[in-house]
């Protein structure tokens, strides 16, 4: 027979799965620079910055950076 914890700990992990195909955000090691990404067109300009469409030159993800302005 389990103890209330260990019921505590596999109900937990059992609960943990989601079922769906969405992929995790990949966590990266060193921090990214500009230097890293090819930029595309302007798809969206507020009041405080602009984001773009850009590609990162090391593994082709598409990805849409916010450059914000220092005022």
């Amino acid at each position: 027979m389990k103890s209330s914890s260990e019921n505590a700990n596999s109900a937990t992990t059992a609960g943990s799965s989601t079922g769906s195909d969405v992929e995790a955000p990949r966590l990266q090691s060193a921090k990214s620079t500009i230097e890293d990404y090819d930029l595309g067109k302007v798809v969206g300009q507020g009041a405080y910055g602009t984001v773009t469409l850009s590609k990162d030159k090391a593994t082709g993800e598409v990805v849409a950076i916010k450059s914000v302005s220092k005022q």
